[in-house]
């Protein structure tokens, strides 16, 4: 169980989380959502020790901080993002951990990796096996310093590769959720 550890957040973490705060919204229990109730996106059904640390917290700030705890702790740190320099980079990784997994995330990082990649002198071919690591994660720092926007245009595209997946197994169900998916795929605007 997490406890209040007065983390230090840093402020790279607190760009994205922002953003995957807006987008997640504060309540929700679809009946078509395998993860059930959620709050701040926190799943009761796949998180359940989560979810109830959260719940039991004494107000919506101290709620919305246990959540911000929770992100830093389980999406942030294992998918590396604290190793990514390009905080929009960092922040995609970390928001489509949240949204579709951490195994998901890293296997669209690294998707878009080899995309880009490929061509450069020496070009990046990495193992796809969804894991950032130190190879991943200086890849991906490679490619920001100049192709940072096209790096975030091709995780997107991978992203929405595995929507498309998703909604074709089962239309019926996914239906409700594509709209919400889709407003994911995005880029700052000041990249464009």
């Amino acid at each position: 169980m997490l406890a209040n550890r007065n983390l230090q957040l840093p402020e790279d973490f607190l760009f994205a989380v922002t953003y995957t705060l807006g987008v997640e919204g504060v309540f929700s229990n679809h009946p078509k959502d395998s993860g059930g109730a959620t709050l701040y996106g926190i799943a009761s059904n796949k998180h359940p020790e989560h979810y109830a640390y959260i719940m039991s917290a004494r107000s919506d700030d101290e709620r919305r901080a246990r959540a911000k705890e929770v992100y830093y702790l389980e999406f942030w740190v294992p998918n590396k993002c604290n190793h990514i320099e390009s905080k929009y980079i960092a922040a995609e990784v970390f928001d489509s951990a949240v949204n579709v997994g951490r195994y998901w995330a890293g296997r669209c990082a690294q998707l878009a990796a080899n995309m880009m990649g490929r061509s450069l002198n020496p070009p990046i071919i990495l193992r796809v096996d969804g894991d950032i690591g130190p190879v991943t994660y200086s890849a991906l720092n490679r490619l920001s310093q100049k192709y940072e926007l096209q790096t975030l245009l091709a995780m997107n595209l991978f992203q929405g590769m595995r929507y498309e997946q998703l909604y074709n197994r089962d239309p019926d169900r996914y239906a409700d959720f594509i709209r919400g998916w889709m407003r994911r795929l995005t880029v700052p605007k000041e990249l464009l």
